[in-house]
């Protein structure tokens, strides 16, 4: 990748306007129902079925918590709960969620690897669809080392995460190239280590799907996880992505 400039921000910064847009308009949050109803509802009651790391008091760290409803669940029951999002925007709104329920919640504004290093001995880190933001190898490895180094002895990885599909995706000005990695265009007016200029166009990485189930596993490994239970959501149709939903303990 040749960049156009070593300043300005990381290609997962642009999630905060996006946040700003979605709530302007009325949004509880990155999904269009119910603030209750969030994306990773379904995988924290089957996880929380199948693990005993949700018990009152458990330390649990959420990564890309956006507006902070699963966190704001956690706390709920009990939890000990800690929350990063890189949306200033997104965090503001999860602040004052937690608030009205009258729920504690250390909410941060920031990079999730260096909160993490902050924060050892989680019995629990959920990665909520936050690893496929991700596109470059050492930030993906930095992230892994992060949540191994912050877990307790006995403690757990839960993510859910997007997958390569089935055929290469081609839409709404985006396109996957061979590494998985989806270009989109990049913002006018704004420099960064990550816009690039690809065939005449400003593009810059908004995803890394990963090729399947085997190459998570593999940078779980890495550093020292291994892996306790998993499977893989089909998509309703071929040219979306399939979801990998997973557990993960220390090795």
């Amino acid at each position: 990748m040749s960049a156009q400039t070593p300043e300005g921000p990381r290609h997962y910064e642009a999630h905060d306007a996006v946040y700003a847009r979605l709530l302007a308009r009325g949004q509880a949050g990155w999904d269009s129902g119910p603030y209750e109803a969030y994306a990773m509802r379904d995988a924290m009651a089957e996880w929380g079925a199948a693990s005993a790391r949700l018990v009152p008091g458990a330390r649990v760290f959420e990564l890309g918590c956006g507006t902070g409803a699963l966190a704001c669940e956690l706390a709920a029951v009990g939890c000990v709960v800690s929350a990063v999002d890189v949306s200033a925007h997104a965090i503001e709104w999860a602040r004052g969620q937690a608030c009205t329920r009258g729920l504690q919640v250390n909410f941060w504004v920031g990079d999730a690897s260096e909160w993490l290093l902050a924060s050892p001995q989680q019995d629990l880190v959920v990665d909520a669809h936050m690893l496929h933001c991700l596109v470059w190898p050492e930030d993906r490895g930095r992230l892994w080392r992060a949540v191994a180094g912050a877990l307790a002895p006995k403690a757990e990885f839960w993510t859910e995460t997007m997958l390569r599909p089935a055929r290469s995706l081609a839409q709404h000005g985006r396109r996957m190239d061979a590494q998985g990695i989806v270009w989109g265009p990049a913002p006018n007016g704004v420099e960064s280590p990550d816009v690039c200029v690809r065939d005449g166009q400003r593009e810059w990485p908004e995803r890394f799907l990963a090729a399947d189930m085997p190459t998570i596993v593999g940078e779980a490994n890495a550093v020292g996880l291994r892996l306790l239970e998993g499977r893989v959501i089909a998509p309703e149709n071929a040219a979306a992505a399939p979801t990998l939903r997973a557990r993960f303990g220390l090795s």
